[in-house]
């Protein structure tokens, strides 16, 4: 089966496969945490308060899948108003922000209607949306070493 991932890199996505299954959702939880970072949604309360549940307790509330799935939507569409009316800027800001918060969505299960994807291919889609979010992979390639070796 072919992953967006390996649209990018192969390199990228033969590192991500690398990743132990005991340090997937560390790695998951640091790309988001990079993505957001970079795209300034680092302190966001809303999303802070998603990732902490994660964290803490490895999932989310049912409530809280939805308002992430919805804030990818609401990022997407800013970004097609943006460009619609020429405004590059804006356009570029919300599309990568939807990137980063594409990766929360994946990271919370927010983005398969119900359905829970394998916890690799999270790993994947995370580190797809993050290197589109970060605009390059090096940053990607900086965390996922660190899982990866």
């Amino acid at each position: 089966m072919t992953h967006r991932i390996e649209s990018l890199s192969y390199e990228l996505a033969g590192l991500v496969d690398r990743v132990p299954d005991p340090d997937i959702d560390a790695c998951v939880y640091l790309l988001t945490i990079s993505a957001m970072t970079a795209t300034g949604l680092g302190d966001d309360p809303d999303l802070t308060r998603a990732l902490t549940a994660l964290r803490e307790h490895g999932r989310v509330s049912g409530s809280t899948r939805l308002e992430m799935a919805t804030a990818v939507t609401q990022a997407e569409h800013r970004a097609f108003a943006a460009a619609r009316r020429g405004d590059e800027p804006a356009r570029d800001r919300a599309f990568f922000q939807a990137r980063a918060l594409s990766c929360l969505a994946y990271a919370i299960g927010a983005t398969t209607g119900g359905a829970s994807l394998d916890r690799r291919d999270v790993v994947r889609e995370v580190a797809y949306e993050a290197t589109v979010a970060l605009r390059g992979e090096s940053g990607v390639v900086g965390v996922v070493t660190q899982y990866a070796g």
